[in-house]
């Protein structure tokens, strides 16, 4: 109750004083009303409250909003082989075997999916939330999800609300590592990290930087990248006990993002990195290769991107596929805008091979028309499929069954 606005030793008073302030003073805790406990964070407003009004109500907004959304959002997705697939759709995993004409449900029995990794064409780990008491655990299929085994539940994750995401990175049926995102401010990247290497019967927590997805070289050798801005990358060759932050030479400029890496081979492998730039407005991209299982990265390739690309946030989502593309192939991908507009995230299958999933929208109101005149919205998503590269993209045909 005794929470204020004022006072912030960040941010003197005589700045955005007119009702203008709203304060985070405590994170994600859980606090119980009529029995129900949530996850949630406290914050004190002192500010305006802006929002459409219903229908037939006057407001400064101009009236009704009226949304049609088309089309099956995706969080994830990634290529087994020229034409088996799988997406992540609403807490449900799908495969497709035939270029994406047809899916098919394998979703485990009273679960919800929160990430999933093959680390071959038929066998993969995932993280789940279990419908019924809403815990934290992880299952096992070596034949494509047909079959899933019994699964484990996760140590001291039984509460799912508690944490804003789930990644898992596998090696084999008996090596995996979980990171689970804790929420937190804008500023901020926190996680756990849950490692195991007896198929799951056992984990052990490490330390972890960040709270975002790991790439995984072998039982030791992890890479981690990401933070609020992007730009970070860690190095673990212990296992996850520590980790090293890892400073790419990267040219003066502006700031980057910078992509987890792709091993060709326990010695060889790629990173890629965005990076601003004034004389670009579409920046450029950095290709760094590492020939000593990534204890050092020389830039091999910059290469300046077209201006539509960037600002689609179409190449942030493709970084770590193109991570190991055919560089003499790269420049001319990044350089015609081939990717289509709002793509969220891509994968590729021996750089021809490819799935894209894109977000579109529009919205339209006449200007200066009478109170409650609607405002009309269109969210469109699409799974795309590429033959040849991603230079040219086609409808994926993707239905839920």
């Amino acid at each position: 109750p005794g929470a204020s606005v004022w006072d912030a030793s960040c941010v003197p008073n005589d700045l955005w004083d007119d009702h203008q302030r709203i304060k985070q003073y405590a994170g994600d805790h859980l606090e119980t009303w009529g029995n129900v406990s949530l996850g949630i964070d406290s914050n004190v407003l002192d500010g305006e409250i802006v929002a459409f009004a219903g229908k037939g109500q006057e407001s400064g907004a101009g009236g009704d909003l009226q949304l049609q959304i088309s089309g099956t959002e995706i969080q994830d997705l990634g290529m087994l082989a020229r034409d088996r697939a799988w997406v992540l759709s609403g807490g449900s995993l799908l495969l497709t075997q035939d270029g994406g004409h047809t899916w098919v449900d394998h979703t485990p029995a009273e679960s919800r999916v929160l990430d999933v990794n093959f680390y071959g064409q038929l066998d993969a780990w995932l993280v789940r939330q279990i419908n019924s008491t809403g815990e934290l655990g992880v299952m096992r299929t070596q034949d494509g999800g047909r079959t899933w085994d019994a699964g484990q539940v996760l140590p001291e994750a039984d509460r799912g609300y508690r944490y804003a995401s789930a990644f898992v990175e596998a090696l084999d049926s008996q090596t995996a590592w979980v990171v689970l995102k804790i929420p937190s401010g804008g500023s901020f990247s926190l996680g756990r990290l849950l490692v195991t290497d007896d198929g799951g019967a056992t984990w052990q927590e490490r330390e972890v930087p960040l709270g975002e997805p790991v790439r995984l070289l072998d039982a030791r050798s992890g890479w981690m990248a990401g933070g609020p801005a992007g730009d970070q990358l860690y190095r673990t060759v212990d296992g996850g006990r520590t980790w090293q932050p890892v400073a790419l030479d990267l040219p003066s400029g502006g700031y980057a993002v910078v992509g987890l890496p792709g091993f060709s081979d326990p010695l060889n492998g790629w990173l890629a990195a965005w990076q601003q730039s004034d004389d670009h407005p579409g920046g450029v991209l950095h290709l760094y290769r590492t020939r000593d299982r990534g204890a050092g990265w020389q830039i091999q390739h910059s290469y300046r991107v077209d201006a539509a690309f960037s600002s689609s946030r179409a190449l942030l989502a493709a970084l770590p596929s193109l991570a190991g593309r055919d560089p003499s192939t790269l420049q001319d991908l990044l350089t015609t805008s081939a990717l289509p507009p709002g793509i969220s995230v891509v994968d590729f299958y021996a750089d021809s091979h490819g799935l894209a999933f894109t977000r579109t929208g529009t919205c339209q109101r006449v200007e200066r028309s009478p109170a409650g005149t609607p405002t009309y919205c269109t969210r469109q998503y699409r799974l795309l499929s590429t033959g040849d590269g991603g230079f040219s993209w086609r409808d994926a045909g993707f239905n839920l069954p």
